[in-house]
Parts: C-alpha cells; sequence; structure tokens
C-alpha cells in the first residue's frame, strides 16, 4: 500500500518548506492539543464524580451514631438521591486545548502571510511565486490543516468520552 504523497501539496507550502514536515507537525500538533487536555479535563471531572456517588451511595466513612439527626436526614437523602452529573457538566472545560489551538493557528497563519507579503521582499521568494495571491493559500493552508485535525480529535474523544459515561457507569449512578 502506498503512502500519502505530500508532493501534491507543495503549493500549499511556503517556499523552502518542506510539505510533509510542514502537515505532519500542523496535524500531529492538533491532534496533541485536543487529546491531551480534553483526557485531563473529561476524566479528572468523571472519577471525581464517580467517587462522590460511591461515597455517598455506600455510606462509607460515616459513623451515624455521632451525628445529629439533621446530618443523617441529609445523608440519608444523599444516599438515596445522589447521581452522576450530566455528560455535558463533565465536558465542561474539556475543549480548552482545542480552543487554545485554533486561536494560536489563526494568529500564526496571519503573522506568516502578514511577513510574506509586507516585510519580505526576498527576490528568491517572490520569483518562486508567479503572483501574490498564492501566499494567503500557502499561509492558510497549514493552519487550517491543522485546526481540522484538532476539531476531527475533539470529535472522536467526545464520542469516546459519551460511550465510556453510557456504558461504564452503573445504570443505577445514572438519572
Amino acid at each position: 500500500m502506498k503512502g500519502f504523497d505530500y508532493n501534491r501539496l507543495r503549493d500549499n507550502v511556503l517556499p523552502g518548506k518542506d510539505p510533509k514536515e510542514v502537515f505532519q507537525s500542523s496535524v500531529v500538533w492538533g491532534i496533541c492539543w485536543a487529546i491531551i487536555p480534553h483526557m485531563i479535563s473529561f476524566y479528572t471531572k468523571y472519577v471525581d464524580a464517580w467517587k462522590t456517588v460511591k461515597y455517598f451511595r455506600t455510606g462509607q466513612g460515616h459513623t451515624e451514631n455521632f451525628l445529629s439527626e439533621n446530618v443523617v436526614h441529609m445523608l440519608q437523602y444523599y444516599k438515596e438521591f445522589s447521581y452522576m452529573p450530566s455528560f455535558g457538566t463533565l465536558l465542561v472545560g474539556a475543549y480548552t486545548g482545542v480552543i487554545i489551538y485554533v486561536i494560536y493557528r489563526l494568529i500564526r497563519a496571519s503573522m506568516d502571510r502578514s511577513y510574506f507579503i509586507r516585510d519580505s521582499k526576498s527576490i528568491y521568494v517572490m520569483k518562486r511565486l508567479d503572483e501574490k495571491s498564492p501566499i494567503s493559500k500557502r499561509c492558510w493552508s497549514r493552519a487550517i490543516a491543522g485546526i481540522g485535525a484538532c476539531i476531527a480529535a475533539a470529535a472522536v474523544m467526545t464520542l469516546i468520552d459519551f460511550l465510556v459515561y453510557r456504558f461504564v457507569t452503573p445504570a443505577n449512578y445514572l438519572l
């Protein structure tokens, strides 16, 4: 099986850059910025919620002999009505890495475009390009590839998180 032909992307990178290196680094960093913060955020909240519900359901650590009557009633209420938070609540903050990476890529692409259009008067760069309009395409293609990979990885992580939430969590812990 033949691998991906990066030479087709030669027109989409800045002059003097290797297309394979440019797109692979952009895609890998996009995926990393989507997966790692997402996993840390979601799974720490998930495990904390699981432990809290289990704590109230099993009554571990409660010595009801030494507690007042109001506290005992409150603990019985928590024992009956403690559930895992909703899936959306656990996802809060999971997309921070995606947002940071998208903002970084947009700023970087606009800075590259600005540099090559305004500041770079290199005869080498200008001779290699027929006109100035491909510069925008060349600057934005790396950003779009990285952002696309980041969003796709975040969508896959969200699906995996939902499957874990739905099928790993005991049914009596869910609302």
